[in-house]
């Protein structure tokens, strides 16, 4: 319910994955039906406060799902919230994507905890199907899952470069990962060269039909938008 301008949410389930992240479900029905992708929730629990991007929603249901690493004394704090416990968040904030109908192909591009804001947008343009996702993504240090070798094949990309997000390959969605610890399967280097690759081994007519988005830090937001340039 809605309070004072928050909204109390229950922890529904709250998992911890690899390597310090957890995923963590609210049932928040006034953010679910609100929120969209690229949008972020400021959780409120204890004496402390964080704010984290919407990874995903479930409007019909009411929940909320977010993906962050415990590493920071706030999100450590908030990995020791448990079922049944209550939240306050003020949720949605920050701007939204915005998507193009006109463009077939979204080349979606993020790193570290700009992730999850993308498997919302992922999430979302797989349901509406007006546009094929590519998601190339690349984490600072240890991944949060085991990558699989993806059974979609993406021109473009180098020969051995297979390792994909579980989560995408569920989904019907090409994946790859980058990695500067040259790990098995992903590509050796900053995920923007891959995304660099991939758009300039395009012909010129179809990168006029790609949109690109970005999220992360800011030097990857950076080498997003010189990426335009050449989509153009």
């Amino acid at each position: 319910m809605l309070n004072n301008n928050y909204e109390t949410a229950a922890v529904l389930s709250h998992q911890e994955l690899a390597n310090h992240y957890y995923m963590l479900r609210l049932h928040a029905p006034a953010c679910a039906a609100l929120a969209r992708p690229g949008q972020f929730a400021s959780l409120h629990y204890d004496t402390t406060q964080c704010a984290l991007p919407i990874m995903r929603t479930n409007p019909n249901l009411g929940w909320v799902d977010f993906l962050y690493s415990a590493i920071e004394p706030d999100t450590l704090r908030l990995s020791q919230q448990k079922p049944e416990n209550h939240i306050k968040l003020t949720a949605p904030f920050g701007n939204a994507f915005i998507t193009r109908k006109d463009k077939p192909q979204a080349l979606l591009i993020g790193e570290g905890m700009g992730i999850p804001s993308l498997i919302f947008l992922a999430d979302t343009l797989r349901h509406e199907k007006t546009s094929q996702p590519l998601f190339l993504m690349s984490f600072d240090g240890p991944l949060p899952f085991t990558p699989h070798p993806s059974r979609f094949i993406i021109r473009g990309t180098p020969p051995g470069v297979i390792a994909a997000m579980p989560l995408m390959e569920d989904w019907g969605i090409p994946s790859r990962l980058a990695s500067a610890q040259g790990s098995p399967g992903c590509f050796d280097g900053n995920v923007a060269d891959l995304a660099c690759a991939w758009l300039e081994s395009l012909p010129a007519g179809q990168r006029e039909g790609v949109e690109i988005f970005v999220s992360g830090p800011k030097s990857i937001v950076e080498a997003g938008t010189r990426l335009g340039a050449v989509k153009e």
